[in-house]
């Protein structure tokens, strides 16, 4: 997605990666990695992370496996489940289970996982995940998963805001932004 775009571009671009592998299907036609075509050190798959062979083929060869496929949100992941799950946490663990001792797996994770809190009004990493919806559900399972069975990290995001080309106007923060900038 645009956000693993652009964060990756800046470590790669700054020198802090060596070499840059994407693992992509481009569901959303999205153009933000062209401008790394042309580097001899980028290279660009393009296939699904539910074709298990392909991407454990190009786990294989990387250092570090920042994974940035999901499907997200609430309506998305309760319309289908399966699809929700076999992203959001089968090809996690698909990935948990090759990695070596020499691999690391960063994970972004959502604010979703906090659930609703009634009895407190700020909550922090030591909280208890308690997710409510089958999105949140399934990142904080893949959390679980990364904590158990590898040396993982996870990053507990909030939600990225600011203009982007593919605005997600479902977000509250964004739809403030998009309003600033138009309204």
């Amino acid at each position: 997605g645009y956000l693993g775009s652009v964060i990756t571009q800046a470590f790669f671009n700054r020198g802090m990666v060596e070499k840059l592998v994407i693992y992509d299907n481009l569901m959303y036609n999205q153009t933000s990695l062209l401008d790394l075509s042309n580097n001899p050190n980028f290279t660009f798959h393009y296939g699904d992370v539910r074709e298990w062979s392909k991407l454990k083929y190009i786990v294989e060869q990387c250092d570090v496996i920042i994974p940035l496929a999901a499907l997200v949100g609430f309506p998305s992941c309760e319309k289908d489940k399966e699809l929700a799950t076999s992203i959001n946490l089968t090809q996690i663990q698909n990935i948990v289970d090759v990695l070596t001792d020499d691999q690391k797996i960063l994970f972004p994770n959502t604010n979703s996982g906090y659930g609703t809190r009634t009895n407190k009004g700020e909550v922090d990493e030591t909280d208890e995940l308690t997710p409510i919806s089958h999105y949140g559900v399934t990142k904080c399972d893949a959390e679980d998963y990364i904590l158990e069975n590898s040396n993982g990290i996870i990053f507990r995001l909030a939600t990225v805001f600011g203009s982007s080309s593919r605005m997600r106007l479902d977000l509250l923060v964004n739809e403030f932004v998009y309003k600033l900038l138009t309204d």
